[in-house]
């Protein structure tokens, strides 16, 4: 039985809930209905425990705080669209999978790979299991998150508009299922970290190449230290508000099923956020690659000071040479860029 008590949900001044009682008895199968923002997906939010403001009690068989017990089809359906349609059912179970077994989608057990095929097939898209998520319809995507709610085994279904974008045939399956089942760290390290990469961002990989150079002496080490040193920083400050950025709701559909946070970050937000990742650090490595040049001019090594003492020894050939390697380099930067890209797309 699932019991909703004096639930409240308040924004900023606006209250939105205010002293909802339900309760649903085991079998069960109850629609809430109402208008356009009168708070229905706020109340199925508030009984999954993704409202931190939300007040009032939420218990299933007098069991409070157990988030295996439900399980959320969104709105928005929130699929990982990079991973395949198996894994992402898969990734329903990740609240029962040890570390050891979640750390990868290969990793995942055979049994519970069986169980998801067996949900596939129950929402008739076992045969789209091995395609990826971002592929299908957005009607098949909404299947594909009602079978990972099933592959979760809750004991209640809490589903937001689960059919709004299925056809009449697919909608009465859908719902047939659905009635069938009884149903950082501390900001203390955030800000320390932040504030070592704006230092690192701040200082140009110029002065630490000179830095370097009194430090170790002449040689493309001290050139090598200067592009760690400042990448770090601004690699770090990209990367770290790429994530930041990144969309909310395959996250939080894999925290309603009971995930913790590493297999978060690895199910949901690293695959969601890696072609951008990979954009920045294919961006980085040609700047570097132009960067070389003047920390070359430095005494940092690198191509940069061939062609400074070219320059000095009035040899404009040679001098002319290693620009032409400097332009075939950025040329196959820019080729390696292309294809990765179209390979992540």
């Amino acid at each position: 039985m699932l019991v909703l008590s004096d639930i409240a949900v308040r924004y900023g001044p606006r209250q939105v809930l205010r002293g909802v009682d339900v309760t649903v008895p085991r079998g069960e199968f109850l629609a809430v209905l109402g208008a356009n923002g009168c708070g229905k997906s706020t109340l199925l939010r508030a009984a999954a425990g993704l409202e931190p403001g939300a007040e009032g009690t939420v218990t299933v068989d007098g069991r409070a705080g157990d988030p295996l017990a439900l399980a959320v089809v969104f709105q928005q359906i929130h699929l990982v669209h990079r991973r395949t349609v198996l894994d992402n059912v898969c990734a329903g179970a990740l609240g029962r999978l040890s570390l050891r077994h979640s750390l990868h989608p290969r990793l995942f057990p055979r049994d519970l790979r069986e169980e998801a095929m067996a949900c596939l097939d129950r929402v008739g898209l076992a045969d789209r299991a091995h395609d990826r998520a971002g592929r299908l319809s957005g009607g098949q995507q909404q299947r594909v998150a009602v079978a990972r709610a099933l592959c979760q085994r809750p004991e209640v279904i809490l589903a937001d508009e689960p059919v709004s974008a299925l056809d009449p045939a697919a909608a009465e399956q859908v719902l047939a299922l659905l009635a069938a089942r009884d149903v950082a760290p501390s900001g203390l390290v955030y800000q320390a970290a932040r504030s070592l990469l704006s230092f690192l961002r701040s200082v140009p990989d110029v002065v630490f190449a000179l830095v370097f150079v009194t430090a170790v002496g002449l040689g493309p080490f001290p050139g090598v230290l200067a592009l760690v040193c400042h990448n770090v920083g601004v690699m770090g400050k990209l990367w770290a508000e790429a994530i930041e950025e990144a969309d909310p709701g395959p996250s939080q559909a894999l925290r309603s099923a009971g995930a913790d946070r590493v297999q978060v970050a690895l199910h949901a937000l690293l695959p969601t956020v890696t072609p951008r990742l990979a954009g920045l650090l294919l961006y980085r490595l040609d700047v570097n690659v132009r960067a070389s040049l003047i920390l070359g001019l430095v005494g940092a090594g690198g191509i940069g000071f061939l062609i400074n003492q070219s320059i000095k020894l009035f040899r404009f050939d040679e001098m002319l040479t290693h620009i032409l390697v400097v332009l075939v380099l950025i040329m196959a930067v820019d080729r390696l860029s292309a294809a990765v890209r179209r390979r992540l797309a």
